[in-house]
């Protein structure tokens, strides 16, 4: 399961694991074929800004919170929850039919 950064899909340039992502998922290496014909599907979940310990930090500096959550229509930060649910679904037998996809779970980001 690949996890990479919101803005990795809005833009693919920046140099984040997200790079790293799109090659796993769209690119191929030198002599290898699709991993998908070796029966491995290969999606990510590109989540937006997530309510964990690691940004607790943040909360005192709610201006540049605001300035994040000003980018979504949602107006708010993901809960793990919330991720881990989108990895399931990817894990379970309801995506077999998916593949080289990348799933913005991003609270409207990338559709504003």
């Amino acid at each position: 399961m690949a996890m990479g950064e919101f803005q990795g899909v809005m833009m693919p340039t920046t140099p984040t694991g997200s790079r790293v992502i799109s090659t796993l998922i769209f690119g191929r290496t030198e002599g290898n074929t699709s991993p998908a014909r070796r029966g491995v599907h290969v999606s990510a979940v590109a989540p937006t800004y997530i309510a964990t310990p690691l940004l607790d930090k943040l909360n005192e500096q709610p201006e540049l919170i605001g300035r994040w959550l000003n980018l979504t229509s949602m107006d708010r930060m993901g809960k793990p929850a919330e991720i881990a649910s989108v990895v399931l679904f990817l894990a379970s037998d309801a995506s077999s039919l998916m593949t080289g996809s990348i799933i913005a779970a991003d609270a409207d980001y990338t559709a504003v």
